[in-house]
């Protein structure tokens, strides 16, 4: 099994807009609304604002990028471990990818 993502697929789903913290808790207890604040806190805390760079020549900030790893994260990347490891207990050939290119012009703008 080959399993993989793209380095920004979540960018195509955040909101370019974001630009503080506070937009970064809103946008995820938008998108995860299960969560409660405490796993929200915890999230943002494996995810520090400083291991993300901004784009100031697009306009993008740092919260931005660090909102769609997160979702990126969650949606892409976790259910490929996931599934990953799953098959790994029936077979020894499980190998994953993370891909740094994508078909259209990361990111997407809307």
């Amino acid at each position: 099994m080959i399993a993989g993502w793209t380095e920004d697929d979540a960018t195509l789903f955040t909101p370019s807009t974001i630009k503080t913290s506070e937009e970064t808790v809103a946008f995820i207890n938008l998108y995860f609304p299960s969560l409660n604040s405490t796993s929200v806190s915890k999230l943002l805390s494996l995810y520090p604002t400083s291991d993300s760079t901004g784009n100031p020549s697009a306009n993008l900030s740092a919260e931005y990028y660090r909102s769609a790893q997160i979702t990126r994260d969650i949606n892409f990347s976790c259910p490929s471990f996931y599934f990953g490891y799953a098959t790994s207990k029936k077979t020894e050939n499980v190998y994953f990818y993370p891909h740094n290119q994508a078909i259209f012009p990361i990111p997407c703008f809307y």
